[in-house]
């Protein structure tokens, strides 16, 4: 975390290379929806944004660009209509088009809506590719109301597995939590509203730090360390004010998300990121306050990322968002780099030097000389798998990882008697 002040920047000069770039792309009708909400709150710069949809209607009047039309001759032009196996294969047929539209990037926000056709089945296979990119991935999903039936929350639940697979991570938005957002008469359109409002807010927070120096600097490794970490799984929450109490009334709003089970989900996260949007009068007490209200409700020896950045158009208000993770895992080492510390110790033993002493034999103190002896086990060979033999062969790097490590590597196994 950096304390890094740019005057210039603090005073609405803005004309500063982007340090990330950084892609919203809307999948599907709702997620289409979403991001033409989202790039409508964005109209003095914003993160690039695209929608893809099977169905050419919706493309015809969303005025995102670019957009393409996904599967025309697996669904003839007719949309995925509700298939989720059509919506798979539609941005199989595409991928190829898709291309130009992703390449390039550094971070590609996902946004879709679980259990119809096209988000569900068309994000794991943009996921897929974005991965072979190794362009950094973070699924915004959102899941169906409980009237819409247990077969579409099925199908659903189903997609989300699957794009945690594919993707760095996966922010679930419930959308049965909306009605805890919402005053009993917010009509339709200003519920979903409501809903995006937070969504785009936390990705134009995380758009402001990585593309633009901020007061205090998130890192995109920042980022991608966390997400990478994460187990798959994320929870995002949201909180905002104005005025002289908007610290205040931000951290209020931020605890009694629903998305952050009225702010119980920090309690027991492993990994915390906090993004903070102000204006020019934002201050450091500002910001000190926030931190020190939100890490309170978290464990100790927490895993956390602060950011913090200033906007001209935010005078008097104060944004908050958070993206939080249960699981912290630490990478796995692999072979080659297990293999190249050893190689390097085995290089630098210094050989015994004459006069020196040296540990005792196991003759010298009385002990019993060990003898070499084969265990009895089953010999299994390429032809001979034992009881995969029936089963198709497991390859990683080449190996057959059904066969015993000690039998592929040709080792003998031993014990005293």
């Amino acid at each position: 975390m950096n304390l890094n002040v740019d005057q210039d920047y603090l005073f609405g000069k803005t004309e500063v290379p982007q340090r990330s770039r950084v892609l919203v792309l809307g999948i599907g009708g709702a997620g289409g929806n979403m991001v033409r909400r989202m790039a409508a709150r964005w109209p003095n710069g914003g993160p690039d944004v695209a929608v893809v949809d099977t169905d050419p209607q919706s493309l015809a009047v969303c005025p995102v660009n670019p957009s393409l039309l996904l599967g025309e001759l697996t669904t003839q032009r007719l949309s995925s209509g509700s298939d989720t196996e059509a919506g798979r294969m539609a941005a199989e047929e595409s991928i190829g088009r898709l291309e130009p539209i992703l390449v390039g990037y550094d971070l590609v926000f996902l946004v879709c809506g679980m259990g119809g056709g096209t988000g569900t089945g068309a994000a794991p296979v943009i996921a897929d590719y974005l991965h072979k990119l190794e362009t950094l991935t973070l699924c915004f999903a959102a899941m169906p109301f409980g009237f819409e039936g247990d077969r579409r929350a099925r199908t659903a639940a189903d997609g989300v597995r699957t794009l945690q697979d594919k993707c760095d991570a996966v922010i679930v938005l419930p959308n049965e939590k909306l009605i805890d957002l919402l005053e009993p008469q917010t009509g339709l359109e200003s519920s979903f509203r409501i809903s995006d409002d937070h969504v785009a807010t936390c990705i134009y927070a995380l758009w402001k730090l990585l593309s633009r120096p901020g007061v205090i600097n998130l890192d995109f490794a920042d980022v991608r360390k966390l997400v990478e970490r994460s187990g798959g799984l994320c929870s995002f929450g949201h909180g905002s004010g104005q005025g002289k109490t908007r610290s205040a009334d931000a951290i209020r709003t931020l605890l009694s998300s629903p998305w952050l089970e009225q702010g119980a989900v920090l309690g027991h996260a492993a990994s915390l990121m906090i993004n903070i949007l102000g204006g020019p009068d934002m201050t450091l007490a500002d910001v000190q306050g926030v931190i020190g209200e939100i890490t309170a409700k978290a464990p100790k020896g927490i895993h956390l990322f602060v950011g913090a950045s200033v906007d001209g158009d935010w005078r008097d208000r104060l944004a908050i968002t958070v993206l939080t993770a249960e699981q912290w895992r630490d990478p796995v080492m692999s072979r080659d780099e297990a293999d190249e510390i050893v190689t390097d110790y085995l290089d630098n033993l210094e050989p015994p030097q004459e006069g020196r002493e040296s540990a005792p034999s196991a003759g010298a103190v009385g002990l019993k000389t060990p003898v070499q002896s084969d265990l009895p086990l089953d010999k299994v060979t390429g032809e001979g798998r034992g009881r995969f033999s029936a089963a198709e062969p497991t390859i990683i790097n080449g190996q057959d990882i059904d066969i015993p490590t000690y039998l592929r590597r040709g080792l003998k196994l031993s014990f005293e008697r």
